[in-house]
Formats: structure tokens, C-alpha cells, sequence
């Protein structure tokens, strides 16, 4: 349901819409200021969560946020994210599998557009992620376990903001930034980076076999800041927290 600021004093709007069939939404894109909430009910999801071959799409535009909730998980062909000028889009499910791509893009100027996906398992072979001007890509597990694989993950930075795939443990990774944006990942087998600027490269150890490219810029996350990122699920998962409808009177 939709719940927009309210545009006078004590005044809110809220709307309700009800789906006939279950599990048939494969693209979504919201525009505007507000909120949308996505969730289902005991009959079934809103969006389709069992498509093994098809392609599920979600998109917040233009100051909107979106937050999806999905108890049942979604197992689908892959997914496509996006977030831009201003919108922002928090997913969270039970487990994510994708037999093709997931991919997740951010783009504005100042203002803020995010995604932020939460689950306690992820499978995919291939994950890409870009932010172009100003923005934040994060996945996180919520299950403390090493339940969110990939083959192989490539992030590309223009700009000025960052992307967190820590929780993620991958094969292998590329790495791609113009700016003094800052990539956090996990790979086990091959980091290849290339830099241009005050641009960072994290990645949690034990770190790659072996890396190629922009070495100067890699670093790998200290004990410290190792415990800072794991402590920062709490806060995500308060951030992701919808909506009401009793919020909205």
C-alpha cells in the first residue's frame, strides 16, 4: 500500500491495493514521493516468487521508497534493482536464488538513492552491481552464517558513494572505480581492481589468492572495522522496517 507524507497538517493519504492472482507481478516501478509497502498473505506473494526461467524487476524512481517483505523467498531466472534520484528500494527475504544475474543499479546526483537487500541465503553465478554519481548498494545477511554465494560478482563506482557486497562470499571479483568511491567484497580466489582517484577497495579476509591491478588501493578490513561491519545489521534491519498502517494516521 501506498503511504504518502501528508499534505497538510493531520492529514494523510493511504491506499490499499489488492492483487486477484497471486504471485504474478514480475515488474514493478514506482515514481514519487511516499511509500510502498509489498507484502502478501497467507494465500500467497504479490510478486512472482516461483518463476525458475522468468525475471523479476524492481524499481524505485524520484524520492519513492519501496520496501518488499517476502516470507516464502523468491527463486527465480534473475533479477534486475535499480534506485534513482532519490528513490529508494529495501528488500527483504528468506533466501534469494537466481539461476541467471542478479543485478543492482543506483544513480543521482546528491540525493541519496540506495538499495539495501537482506536475506539469509543467496545463490546466484553471476552478481553485478553499479553506482553512477551518488548512491549505496548493500547486501547483507541476517543469518551470521556463509549462506550468500556467488560465482562471480563485478562492481563498477563513478562517483562518489559506495557498495557493500562483504556479505557476499564469491569466486572470484572484478572491481571498477572513478571517483573516491569505496567497494567492500569477499572473494576467495581472484580480485581484480582497477582505480582512478582516492577510490578504496575493501575486502574481508582471508583475502583473494590472488588480486590484479590497482593494488595500492586495496585494503583489507581490520579486526575493528570487521566487528563494525557485522554490527551494522542491526541497524540495516531497523532501517528496513516498513510502514504501518497505523503509522499513516
Amino acid at each position: 500500500w501506498p503511504v504518502e507524507e501528508p499534505t497538510e497538517p493531520g492529514k494523510h493519504l493511504l491506499t490499499e491495493i489488492f492483487v486477484r492472482e497471486a504471485s504474478k507481478l514480475r515488474n514493478l516501478s514506482v515514481f514519487g514521493g511516499g511509500a510502498l509497502v509489498v507484502t502478501g498473505n497467507g494465500d500467497g506473494s504479490v510478486l512472482a516468487n516461483e518463476r525458475p526461467y522468468g525475471k523479476l524487476k524492481l524499481a524505485a524512481f524520484r524520492g519513492s521508497r519501496v520496501f518488499v517483505t517476502q516470507q516464502q523467498g523468491f527463486r527465480v531466472g534473475g533479477m534486475s534493482l535499480f534506485a534513482g534520484w532519490g528513490g529508494r528500494l529495501y528488500v527483504s527475504t528468506s533466501e534469494l536464488v537466481a539461476r541467471g544475474p542478479i543485478r543492482a543499479a543506483v544513480a543521482g546526483r546528491w540525493d541519496g538513492s540506495s538499495i539495501i537487500v537482506q536475506t539469509s541465503q543467496l545463490s546466484t553465478p553471476s552478481f553485478g552491481a553499479a553506482v553512477t554519481g551518488s548512491g549505496k548498494i548493500r547486501f547483507a545477511s541476517d543469518s551470521g552464517e556463509d549462506e550468500c554465494l556467488c560465482e562471480t560478482q563485478s562492481l563498477v563506482i563513478a562517483g562518489s558513494d559506495s557498495i557493500d557486497t562483504g556479505d557476499i562470499t564469491s569466486k572470484s571479483a572484478r572491481v571498477g572505480i572513478l571517483g573516491s568511491g569505496s567497494a567492500t567484497l569477499q572473494t576467495t580466489e581472484w580480485l581484480t581492481a582497477g582505480t582512478l582517484g582516492t577510490a578504496r577497495v575493501n575486502y574481508l579476509e582471508p583475502g583473494p589468492e590472488r588480486v590484479r591491478g590497482s593494488t595500492s588501493s586495496l585494503r583489507a578490513l581490520t579486526a575493528a572495522a570487521k566487528a563494525q561491519h557485522e554490527n551494522e545489521r542491526a541497524a540495516i534491519a531497523a532501517a528496513m522496517t516498513p510502514p504501518t498502517r497505523e503509522s499513516a494516521f
